[in-house]
């Protein structure tokens, strides 16, 4: 933060640290010349094998010397010893001191040469100037507002919001537009639910310059992803081999640390292979074996999921899991957790609904001592994507024989379906034309018409707004468009504040920079091919890692259903188990909030009999996390 007065900087930064709600976990703070930094979090217990002293031992301003530099950050950076070496400094250092040597030697541009995930703020002295910077996909969030002639920054919206000065009035529009639509349109990509909070976009630098009058803001972006270039063509054998070494480099620097590990379990091919790397590596390391965690319930839990323990999706979790020898924990979602964290969810970061089985998972991490959890997150936006935007592709380009025998392949369950849909991506860009042909599918498929899925007040309809995407014409174009989308930001996010709560740590391998680097230079046979969707992924598990078996168990490898039946009708189950005591809350008073939301018709909804018949649970839960029911509770 950069108020205008020392004390107030060093009293500013305390109430800031303490609205982060992180119970237990040491602080530290530094004020001078009108600058105030600080950092909480718990530090990390680095191996001692590797020299690495922890982030406990070094003070909060590794630069606190002639250079009159000083550092705030809550980073974790890869392939530290190359850095280092280019720095000609100690691989020993810990990462802040990494990133104030990177800044020294590179100026503002030090963020293009970092790997990893990082948010971070160094004060330079010399220019009265704060340089701030988050990493390329956006895993470790940066927030901030100008107040009182001074600007705050932080890394978790209420600790922005207890900052001095700092106006906590809503914005109607973004309000609007989150209660409206479950898919969010760029627009968005800086704003939160605050006028006076602000987010810096992933891959983006700010500088802050401090003059005689003003605080002057500045900001670029320093990764573009349009400019990962497009690779050599090679066999799609050696191709593989290439990201596998890739992937399980981004495995193994995630473990870094004494921290037990944890793994998400999904059955899906992202997750289940960074379970096996994970745990391939640990073994290799003399260290005990990843928790894994499913948000699947547990099979006995109920006659319906009994029945199905042989199934596609237990089966799936437990051929990872018995080849690598992992125990499972599957989410017991209980109806009164499901209540209690929609009602005392957090009000703050409500965009990604809070996943309730998130939160599960996380008190389970907390309770087994896990304090990071690597996720397969990020997959699908990449190095996973599905190839099918090649086909707008092909019918652009009049490849219709090439179209012909790939779509007779891949897609025998709805070829109709997906030679519309490459069609209205293949059309000239026209508003009006394509929304007359998605309304012709729709009439020719005698798709139903279902309700309403929003419970904004009707008063406020035409304050949302989104963007109209642009429908991707080749494989690139669709992974460029994912990594953009708010449904990445609306996952990390949340996942950062919500597990930093719970002493647990999101750790993203899918999203490693090198590997979507390499990714978006792939040709789109890579993705889609006439043997199998997610051709390079299933490539690549099909290797061995090492001396040992392929990393997957075929079963696993070459699944092609990515359907959760059981864990969304255990999901679907708690809700409806939780709407009695929803309206009976709801019924006590109307919440501070509720002139943003159409309270009759969510009433109505809350209905178990309805609800069945037409499940609403995301519609419903963002208005409940919206209304903030109560206090938010741990």
């Amino acid at each position: 933060m950069l108020p205008s007065e020392c004390a107030a900087a060093d009293v500013g930064v305390c109430a800031m640290l303490a609205a982060a709600e992180l119970p237990g976990v040491p602080s530290a703070t530094w004020a001078a010349a009108g600058v105030g930094l600080g950092e909480q979090r718990r530090p990390a217990r680095v191996r001692e094998r590797e020299g690495n002293p922890s982030q406990e031992e070094r003070p909060l301003a590794a630069g606190r010397r002639a250079d009159g530099l000083a550092i705030a950050a809550w980073a974790r950076l890869d392939d530290r010893r190359a850095l280092a070496s280019t720095l000609g400094v100690s691989h020993c250092v810990d990462d802040r001191e990494l990133i104030l040597c990177a800044y020294r030697r590179w100026g503002v541009e030090c963020p293009r040469r970092l790997l990893g995930d990082y948010a971070f703020a160094v004060f330079d002295g010399r220019r009265q100037r704060l340089f701030c910077a988050r990493d390329h996909a956006g895993v470790r969030p940066l927030y901030y507002a100008q107040a009182r002639g001074g600007f705050v920054f932080a890394s978790a919206v209420e600790s922005v919001l207890a900052g001095p000065g700092v106006d906590p009035q809503l914005d109607d529009a973004t309000v609007a537009t989150y209660l409206k639509f479950v898919g969010w349109g760029t627009w968005t990509a800086s704003r939160t639910f605050f006028r006076a909070v602000r987010m810096l976009p992933a891959g983006h630098s700010l500088v802050v310059d401090r003059g005689r009058r003003a605080v002057r803001q500045r900001f670029w972006r320093h990764w573009v992803p349009e400019d990962a270039p497009t690779l050599a063509p090679a066999r799609p054998r050696d191709v593989a081999a290439a990201f596998l070494d890739l992937y399980a480099t981004a495995v193994r620097e995630r473990l870094a640390g004494d921290d037990a590990v944890g793994v998400h379990l999904s059955g899906g091919l992202d997750s289940s292979s960074i379970a096996a790397l994970a745990s391939r590596e640990l073994r290799r390391q003399g260290r005990a074996p990843p928790a894994a965690f499913s948000w699947l319930p547990p099979p006995t839990a109920h006659t319906r999921f009994a029945s199905a323990a042989a199934g596609l999706e237990f089966g799936l979790v437990e051929a990872t899991a018995a080849q690598e020898g992992l125990t499972v924990q599957h989410a017991r979602l209980e109806p009164e957790e499901f209540f209690g964290t929609l009602v005392g969810g957090d009000a703050v970061y409500p965009w990604a609904h809070t996943n309730v089985l998130d939160v599960v998972v996380q008190r389970q991490a907390a309770a087994l001592g896990v304090p990071v959890l690597l996720s397969g997150f990020g997959g699908d936006q990449a190095i996973s994507s599905s190839g099918r935007a090649q086909y707008a592709r092909l019918l652009q380009s009049g490849r219709w024989r090439e179209f012909g025998v790939l779509a007779k392949a891949r897609e025998k369950q709805r070829p109709a379906r997906v030679a519309a849909d490459a069609l209205l991506a293949a059309l000239p860009d026209d508003a009006q034309l394509r929304r007359s042909l998605r309304q012709l599918r729709r009439r020719l498929q005698q798709q139903p018409v279902k309700p309403g899925k929003h419970f904004l007040h009707p008063a406020l309809v035409a304050l949302a707004r989104t963007e109209r995407s642009i429908a991707a014409r080749d494989v690139r174009q669709q992974q460029l468009a994912a990594l953009a989308d708010f449904r990445l930001r609306s996952r990390l996010e949340p996942e950062a504040a919500s597990g930093a709560r719970r002493g647990v740590e999101y750790r993203y391998p899918l999203l490693d920079r090198r590997i979507l680097e390499f990714a978006l230079g792939l040709p789109p046979q890579m993705y889609l091919h006439t043997s199998a969707s997610r051709f390079l992924m299933r490539q690549a598990l099909g290797l061995a890692a090492g001396a040992e078996q392929p990393l997957l168990p075929p079963v696993v490898r070459w699944n092609e259903s990515k359907g959760d039946r059981f864990q969304w009708q255990a999901y679907t189950d708690a809700f409806v188990a939780s709407l009695p005591a929803l309206r009976e809350r709801l019924a006590g008073g109307a919440p501070s909030r509720s002139s943003y939301v159409d309270m009759p018709r969510l009433l109505a909804w809350l209905d178990a009999a309805r609800f069945r018949r037409h499940p609403r649970p995301e519609g419903i839960s963002r208005a409940l996390l919206f209304l903030d029911l109560q206090d938010r509770r741990p």
